[in-house]
């Protein structure tokens, strides 16, 4: 349970947050609200560091013959240190948003930043491909939607919709990894794989941290 609980809590406060500011648009104590919820989870990974390893299997897709890889957290020596990466530059933006005299206090804002941390940390701490496309999907498409809200440049918005689709495809050459890798009688993981489906993990990582495109 302790695995689920750094993205849980952020992903609720921002849902929080999002209903008080469509309930109580001059409630006083959003960006409070925004502050305890990423301090407390940057607490948590603290403490969870001498808890690893922690591993969980969110949940058993079946038939296991067709679906031999489940939607699985890990938290480990390898993904903790960008987990608390992650954590922390949310917590640098939301503690210096008030300092920052061209942006206004924005509760959505600061929800559009407490809902991309937690997704990215489902992201971070996956398991095997399988979940890690999935948190990529869920990013993929809170951060277009947030984008379409706040840019009213067309020119920005055409790119923003071009940046999604070459995240997409990055996703999209993942999934044709696990392919390749279960055509080859493997079960693909993140540990250890062979060169083809390296390559095409490679590749997947170019397109969406935007290097290629």
């Amino acid at each position: 349970m302790l695995i689920y609980l750094p993205a849980l809590i952020l992903l609720v406060a921002a849902v929080a947050l999002l209903v008080l500011h469509w309930t109580r648009p001059s409630f006083g104590f959003s960006w409070l609200l925004a502050v305890v919820a990423v301090q407390a989870t940057w607490f948590l990974l603290v403490y969870l560091r001498f808890r690893l390893t922690l591993r969980t299997t969110v949940s058993i897709w079946n038939p296991e013959e067709l679906f031999p890889l489940a939607p699985s957290l890990i938290l480990d020596r390898y993904s903790w240190p960008y987990a608390f990466a992650l954590v922390t530059l949310a917590a640098a933006v939301i503690y210096t948003t008030t300092a920052r005299e061209k942006f206004r206090a924005d509760t959505v804002a600061w929800a559009g930043a407490l809902g991309t941390t937690g997704l990215g940390l489902v992201a971070v701490l996956s398991a095997n491909p399988v979940t890690m496309v999935l948190a990529w999907t869920a990013l993929d498409l809170l951060e277009l939607g947030v984008q379409l809200v706040y840019i009213r440049d067309v020119e920005l918005q055409r790119r923003a919709v071009t940046a999604f689709a070459a995240r997409v495809i990055g996703s999209f050459v993942m999934v044709l990894a696990m392919v390749a890798s279960r055509s080859q009688g493997e079960v693909m993981g993140l540990e250890k794989v062979n060169p083809i489906v390296g390559f095409l993990m490679l590749l997947s990582a170019g397109l969406r941290l935007g290097v290629l495109p």
